[in-house]
């Protein structure tokens, strides 16, 4: 009699347990899936931009492969370094978002000398 009750409550505490995990595990997964997605923002739309700028810059001959691979280089790690932010601080702060802009900045000035320099040599 005993032996049937010990087992009744041991199968009674795992179906609890079972059915906790089974309830927590979505909602567990949804959050992990979250920081991964891209977010849509203005840091984003600007690294989205100056990209297309570059492949279209180098597909109209302003720029070389060389210049293209040094500034593709430098907007993937600007790219990284948000994605980084959006992980370590769950989304990004005001500082994140000024010191990728700032980035983006220097990235966007680098492109144009690029583009004037071949500019400059065809004219």
């Amino acid at each position: 009699m005993k032996n049937k009750s010990t087992i009744a409550k041991t199968f009674g505490v795992t179906i609890a347990l079972g059915a906790l995990t089974a309830i927590s595990l979505p909602a567990q997964a949804s959050y992990d899936w979250n920081n991964w997605e891209p977010v849509l923002g203005t840091v984003h739309y600007s690294e989205d931009s100056l990209e297309t700028r570059l492949n279209r810059d180098f597909d109209n001959g302003l720029i070389d492969s060389n210049e293209l691979a040094m500034l593709r280089r430098n907007l993937d790690g600007i790219q990284a370094q948000e994605d980084e932010f959006r992980m370590d601080h769950n989304g990004l702060g005001r500082h994140d978002i000024k010191c990728l802009k700032a980035k983006l900045e220097r990235f966007r000035q680098d492109l144009q000398r690029a583009e004037a320099d071949k500019f400059d040599l065809c004219v």
